[in-house]
């Protein structure tokens, strides 16, 4: 690696610092700390971007590699940064699952409720993936479970169409939490549940006080008529006897 950086330094000036950055991403993806660490002490620049806009430190984290991750954040990289979709470290972390570098991100001050471009928020990702773990880890720092992506869709509905029964457990157990939020299609987490077939998300969601079972999405279809259709004759009964006025609507 000596030699590598030796033979960058006597280059041109123009490509050096590009170089060094280059492989200072590469040692990130691999999680080799102390050669990310010498690279930095030569020049590398720690929030070098590629053409997709990400910085080593999105890799770092997303590959779980926390000690290079720590590194970054200490040699001055820019936790909130994003990449060309609107897509930051924390993001990745939380996607990926790694509750260890999403804790070392929010410690260093992440702003937890930036949303991509798409609206996603770091918990969405992570209940896109059913990480209860780091879902649970960035509630407890303030993420706003009620969070909609720009499509409609919430945390909940991610969880309960994916079949992440833990994850589900953890947001129905968090006070103020919209079972009922429609998403662009007029879609429930109610619906999602049952179109999927998770019958033991469709019990869970039916034992909130609130639940709205008779809600219709755009092509006037609900949870029922979804079951139906499925052929799904237990979560028929359940939604039938949470609400019998359902079998006429």
């Amino acid at each position: 690696m000596l030699k590598k950086i030796a033979e960058i330094q006597n280059g041109s000036n123009h490509n050096k610092n590009k170089d060094l950055s280059a492989l200072l991403t590469k040692a990130a993806i691999s999680g080799q700390t102390a050669t990310a660490e010498l690279l930095i002490a030569h020049g590398a620049k720690v929030d070098h971007i590629n053409h997709f806009g990400s910085t080593a430190l999105m890799f770092a984290v997303e590959k779980g590699h926390t000690e290079t991750a720590e590194l970054l954040i200490d040699s001055g990289a820019e936790v909130d940064k994003a990449d060309n979709a609107g897509r930051t470290a924390l993001m990745f972390a939380a996607y990926y699952g790694h509750a260890n570098a999403a804790k070392l991100l929010i410690d260093s001050g992440y702003q937890v409720n930036l949303a991509d471009v798409d609206g996603v928020t770091a918990l969405i990702h992570a209940s896109l993936k059913g990480h209860k773990e780091t879902a649970a880890l960035l509630i407890n720092n303030n993420a706003d479970f009620n969070h909609t992506e720009n499509n409609g869709e919430t945390a909940l509905m991610n969880a309960t169409q994916n079949g992440h029964t833990e994850l589900v457990k953890l947001l129905l157990s968090q006070k103020d939490i919209n079972v009922n939020q429609i998403g662009m299609f007029g879609e429930t987490a109610l619906m999602n549940a049952t179109q999927n077939g998770h019958i033991e998300i469709v019990t869970l969601l039916l034992s909130q006080k609130d639940i709205n079972v008779t809600q219709a999405e755009k092509f006037g279809e609900t949870s029922l008529h979804y079951a139906a259709n499925k052929g799904n004759k237990e979560i028929v009964e359940k939604i039938s006897i949470k609400n019998p006025k359902s079998l006429f609507a």
